[in-house]
């Protein structure tokens, strides 16, 4: 209860605390970041946070990324102290397929065939509606990293899963860390679950009960779904069906714009990370386990 009430007095939502799952029901709305600074202090007399970062070397960060990383940098109770980056060659564009195989591959693929014309409709909309700033745009995040240690990963791959080389696992497991964030690499299964102390952490932009493949919060307004959802998973062994730290459901942007529904989902849910960190320093890995569910498969 002494939790709750200290919430309560950051501004917490009440609402949050009823649900008592981290189920957060919200409207879409331009991005506010003051939420996020109510988790910037901890008075917990714990050591900080050790936190890695997965990314992606051939692919440009998003800014929604340099946000959430921006949270940690500014809070007093986590510091990132390791880069984890895929050097997988497969995920550098020159090794993309070309125009002309990416079309093939769609129309010999059925359910991508029933797509297309939606999509190419979706995309059309994109160019009209555009809202900023833009979650899902390029964003430098050299500054943030500092003098964290950086890890050259080449992952071991079977078609869509990602393993880690056991000297890999063995050199992060090395630096202690509480939390990996992932930011880059494709599914993640192996060894390299258990590396941090508390696990690897990635979002899900889209009701993950729902829809479990990409592209994100596209297949919504493909169905008319009047609901979009987001969750920040602990990842396991299964797809999409790990430990649900943190989740929302929104309402669907009313207008056929894929931008504009990520707008809305992404800034929405942007301080997930910073606030389920400030529960695990400030109250405990047990509280945090609390409030955590299982997602339905």
């Amino acid at each position: 209860m002494q939790g709750q009430t200290d919430l309560l007095s950051r501004g917490v939502p009440l609402t949050d605390l009823l649900e008592g799952r981290d189920r957060t029901y919200v409207g879409s709305s331009a991005p506010d970041f003051s939420l996020n600074r109510l988790y910037y202090r901890s008075d917990a007399l714990r050591p900080p946070l050790r936190i890695g970062v997965m990314i992606d070397r051939a692919r440009a960060p998003q800014l929604f990324m340099r946000e959430v990383l921006k949270d940690v940098c500014n809070c007093n109770f986590a510091r990132i102290v390791c880069v984890i980056e895929n050097c997988d060659p497969s995920v550098n564009s020159a090794h993309r397929p070309t125009f002309p195989a990416r079309v093939a591959a769609t129309l010999l693929n059925a359910e991508r065939r029933r797509a297309l014309f939606h999509i190419a409709y979706l995309r059309w909309l994109d160019r009209r509606y555009k809202l900023q700033p833009d979650p899902c745009a390029e964003a430098d995040c050299r500054d943030l990293f500092g003098d964290a240690r950086r890890i050259e990963v080449a992952p071991l791959r079977q078609r869509f899963v990602h393993r880690f080389p056991p000297e890999a696992v063995d050199e992060i497991k090395s630096l202690e860390l509480d939390v990996i964030l992932r930011f880059g690499f494709n599914i993640i299964r192996g060894d390299i679950l258990q590396a941090a102390r508390y696990g690897v952490w990635s979002f899900h932009h889209g009701d993950s009960e729902r829809y479990r493949g990409g592209p994100a919060l596209l297949w919504e307004l493909i169905e008319g779904n009047p609901l979009s959802g987001a969750v920040l998973q602990r990842l396991d062994e299964s797809l999409d069906a790990g430990a649900v730290l943190c989740s929302a459901i929104l309402a669907t942007c009313p207008r056929p714009s894929v931008a504009l529904n990520r707008h809305s989902v992404f800034w929405s849910t942007q301080h997930f990370v910073i606030r389920k960190l400030y529960e695990l320093h400030r109250y405990g890995p047990e509280h945090l386990k609390a409030r955590t569910r299982r997602c339905a498969v």
